[in-house]
């Protein structure tokens, strides 16, 4: 089998979007698996990332290589483009980042109406809640359940917290994460594999 193909999708931007395709990369080529990153997002964000400093088995991808994930960080859009639609019709998976404001969640809603619109693409498709602040009522999982039936895509694993040190992450890597930040993330990557193996199954 090929590389697993992730597209990770936003409504708008301030999402985690990338945030959140490198913690997984980096989470993942922390278990020596090794990973790509698409970075299609006109703000390049990514490209940055990594040339920032070096994560252990994530690299820009590069044709001609092999890789066991390939992760595509896609702009910020609630109509997709032609290169957008292509990489969530030929995903193994689609991650859809959502906030738990309101006019995040309306904006996720329009991108599931354009862009996740037929049953094959759908059923690979799950929404990701992230800058959510902890102990607060939407914050719950019941509640977070009930924001991601009202968008219409389930959604996957944990959600990622609000936490200053995502923030430092783009600058001093994986060092930078509290133990609990780090707890989520690899929670959230075991999630994905787990629906992965379901879905490739």
């Amino acid at each position: 089998m090929g590389s697993i193909k992730v597209a990770v999708i936003s409504a708008k931007g301030g999402s985690f979007k990338s945030t959140t395709t490198m913690l997984l990369a980096t989470a993942l080529g922390r278990e020596g698996f090794k990973c790509a990153v698409h970075d299609i997002d006109p703000q390049g964000t990514a490209s940055a990332w990594l040339s920032s400093f070096e994560v252990e088995n994530v690299e820009l991808f590069r044709k001609g290589q092999k890789y066991d994930y390939e992760f595509a960080d896609t702009p910020p859009r609630v109509k997709p483009t032609k290169e957008m639609t292509n990489m969530v019709k030929g995903s193994n998976i689609n991650l859809l980042m959502c906030s738990d404001s309101p006019l995040n969640v309306h904006a996720t809603r329009l991108t599931v109406e354009n862009m996740i619109n037929t049953p094959a693409i759908k059923r690979k498709s799950f929404v990701i809640f992230s800058g959510v602040a902890k102990g607060t009522k939407l914050g719950r999982p019941e509640a977070l359940d009930k924001i991601a039936d009202n968008v219409g895509i389930p959604r996957l694993g944990n959600p990622i917290h609000f936490r200053n040190c995502y923030r430092q992450f783009a600058l001093r890597g994986w060092k930078a994460l509290t133990p609990d930040a780090k707890q989520e993330v690899n929670g959230l990557a075991l999630a994905l594999g787990a629906q992965l193996n379901k879905l490739l199954s």
